[in-house]
């Protein structure tokens, strides 16, 4: 019995010993960590998250745990974090664990946009600059005004590709390279842009016509420039001069540098382009028929002229440097007098087709000819208004020769002059609001009046250009130094 009693007691003890052991072992509980990241430009290799210092990788958006954390407050940190994300709220911050429970922690991390800097540079050279500097444009959405020569720098941009042009560019000026274009905005760095601009010498808000003065024949005409406002006028080089007393027709191309006329200067009245200057001679077309009243395509990329090269008139239209000529009609009847709509889209002309003069309108490919007057007056010399909606022409319909305005499609027509005078010749402005046109009086003799402009609707008449005799060709306004492109 006592040995049994001893045993019992020896065996008491171990499970004592093996109690008080387990009793002493650290009390643990469980920590689990989520990081959430919102934005943009998120931080592409993630963060180092760190429970008392040991760490674990941990992807921008993932839920990491730790199992067997000690019971008690611990510091829980997220490091790692690209430049452009931040941690909302205490970074690191306490975390109670207790005993066989989970602990959570959420880091909530928001990135913003990496950005850089983009620096644009304008260098402008040449001559007649643009005055009024460019307007900088910015995806097509953000635009803002910069100078001529200067250099913006824009910063806190986000990083990616921009396009970026200028515009309100003045018509005599050319910008090298591609306009817009498109440019890469890196993080942290400043990417710079340079805009090059040529300015060619060019006429802004002047007429350009042909005046053959003198009391008497052969009036040999020159080319004429005058302000718009009358105060300044002077005559051009003569080389391009005629031998004989009608020609010249001189009309601006619409970057205002330079002008197509027709001239007999070579034998033969042919179109040739000159500089402002009336010198250095081009010579578009070389035939034995009679070439005349040459207009430009508004994007300066043909002109459109009259020939009888097929034994009577006709509408040609060639490309600006001569080439790729194309005839338009074919009616047996005479058509002439070509001129552009603003979009380029289609020529009005005058034609004799149905018996009578009137005008037409056709594609600019010769198709679709459209009668738009129906009278039995002359009406002739049609002009578009700067938005294409209507024709300002010369009629005689009110046994006199005056000046109307009709609609596009020929429709509401509207007498502007109604004097004694025979007006005649009209030029619309580019900017719509006048009308230039001639007129004369035959009264004595002899040809007297001049060049006027009227308000577009008929009031306001500023004598440009007096004539005792002889006369002048329809005028071509320049571009106006308020228009761009």
């Amino acid at each position: 019995m006592r040995r049994c009693s001893v045993l019992a007691v020896l065996l008491a003890i171990a499970v004592l010993f093996t109690c008080c052991k387990d009793s002493t072992g650290p009390a643990t509980g469980t920590l689990r960590v989520t990081v959430s990241t919102t934005g943009t430009d998120l931080d592409s290799d993630g963060y180092t998250c760190s429970v008392d210092g040991s760490s674990r990788s941990v992807a921008v958006n993932e839920t990491v745990t730790w199992n067997g954390v000690e019971v008690g407050d611990h510091a829980v940190e997220l490091t790692g974090l690209a430049g452009n994300c931040v941690v909302s709220g205490e970074n690191p911050r306490n975390v109670t664990v207790t005993l066989g429970e989970t602990a959570t922690v959420t880091f909530d991390v928001s990135c913003s946009a990496l950005t850089g800097a983009l620096q644009v540079i304008t260098v402008t050279t040449g001559d007649t600059l643009d005055w009024d500097g460019y307007v900088l444009i910015l995806n097509d959405t953000h635009s803002t005004h910069i100078e001529i020569n200067d250099t913006l720098t824009f910063t806190d941009i986000p990083k990616g590709e921009y396009r970026i042009g200028l515009d309100d560019v003045a018509v005599n000026c050319a910008m090298g390279g591609d306009n817009p274009r498109s440019v890469l905005v890196t993080s942290g760095d400043t990417t710079e842009v340079s805009f090059d601009a040529v300015c060619a010498p060019a006429f802004f808000d002047y007429l350009v016509y042909a005046y053959s003065g003198g009391r008497s024949p052969p009036r040999i005409p020159h080319i004429e420039l005058a302000s718009v406002d009358g105060t300044n006028r002077f005559s051009l080089s003569r080389d391009y001069e005629p031998s004989s007393d009608s020609g010249l027709f001189p009309d601006f191309s619409p970057d205002g540098t330079r002008f197509a006329i027709a001239s007999n200067h070579g034998g033969n009245y042919d179109i040739y382009v000159t500089n402002l200057a009336g010198q250095d001679l081009v010579r578009l077309t070389n035939d034995t028929a009679v070439d005349r009243s040459p207009d430009w395509s508004p994007d300066g990329s043909r002109i459109a002229f009259t020939s009888d090269r097929h034994g009577k008139n006709d509408i040609f239209i060639m490309d600006s440097d001569g080439t790729n000529l194309t005839r338009l009609t074919t009616d047996p009847a005479r058509d002439w007098n070509p001129t552009w709509s603003p979009d380029g889209s289609r020529i009005a002309f005058v034609s004799d087709r149905d018996d009578n003069w009137e005008i037409y309108v056709m594609d600019a490919d010769g198709s679709g000819a459209l009668r738009l007057t129906d009278n039995p007056a002359s009406d002739a010399c049609p002009s578009w208004s700067p938005d294409g909606s209507q024709i300002v022409y010369e009629s005689e319909r009110s046994d006199n020769q005056d000046i109307y305005i009709m609609n596009a499609d020929g429709s509401h027509v509207v007498r502007l002059t109604d004097g004694p005078y025979w007006d005649g010749s009209p030029s619309w402005s580019p900017d719509g609001a006048r009308i230039a046109m001639n007129s004369y009086s035959f009264e004595g003799g002899g040809i007297g009046g001049g060049l006027y402009i009227i308000d577009s609707d008929g009031t306001n008449v500023v004598l440009i250009r007096s004539i005792g005799y002889g006369g002048t060709s329809t005028a071509s306004w320049s571009p106006m130094s308020s228009i761009h492109r």
